[in-house]
């Protein structure tokens, strides 16, 4: 989004430069622009949530890892990270092989009798 402003910003520069002449001390293009601050990561991978609702609604004695979760089009992708968030509760004994746990989700899940695999 700060990319488009950037560009309808020089666009606008360059008319104005048009329409008048350069004069004797008159600041460059590039300095009047705003400069982009901050960093942005490219080869970030966001977590994949998913819920207790949507763990509940799985079938019984299925273990939960990547795959159950992929094959039941929970996740779009195996090999990305996946997150379970407390949303709902679990009504039946799991075995959830997932690394990312929020911490209310674990307390839930551990009320509930399922078991986590590390």
């Amino acid at each position: 989004m700060k990319k488009n402003k950037r560009k309808e910003l020089v666009e606008a520069m360059q008319l104005e430069m048009e329409h008048t002449q350069e004069k004797a001390g008159q600041l460059r293009l590039i300095k009047k622009l705003a400069k982009l601050k901050g960093f942005k990561n490219h080869n970030r991978t966001p977590n994949q949530t998913v819920t207790l609702d949507q763990i509940d609604k799985l079938p019984p004695k299925i273990e939960i890892n990547n795959i159950t979760l992929f094959d039941n089009g929970l996740i779009e992708n195996p090999k990305n990270p996946i997150k379970i968030l407390n949303v709902g509760k679990l009504s039946s004994k799991r075995q959830i092989q997932i690394k990312k746990i929020s911490e209310s989700a674990r307390k839930s899940i551990v009320k509930s009798g399922s078991e986590i695999i590390e």
